[in-house]
């Protein structure tokens, strides 16, 4: 496989560390597998991005069904029209949610 080569990561040492977790960094393109859905597969992996990615679009980004422009005016109204205190707002809620 010619990914091989681009998409592997070497073991490292782990003599002097507490061995405690695992190495989540290591990658080796040779142990993936598409599998089945329900499956710990790439093909899961595929359709949870694509289910989330099209929620989104529809419950947030698209406008006739989208909540965002209520969201964004609801915040404008709370700082007052002032774009800075929206942008703050914005800077605040976003790693809340995120968390």
């Amino acid at each position: 496989n010619p990914l091989s080569v681009l998409a592997k990561s070497s073991p490292s040492d782990r003599s002097a560390d507490l061995m405690v977790g695992e190495d989540a960094a290591v990658f080796d393109w040779d142990n993936e597998t598409m599998e089945g859905l329900g499956e710990r597969g790439w093909a899961s992996f595929f359709a949870a991005v694509g289910a989330i990615l099209t929620a989104i679009a529809v419950v947030w980004v698209y406008p006739p069904t989208g909540y965002a422009d209520d969201f964004q005016a609801a915040l404008e109204a709370a700082a007052g029209g002032n774009s800075h205190l929206v942008t703050l707002f914005y800077g605040i809620i976003f790693p809340l949610v995120h968390s």
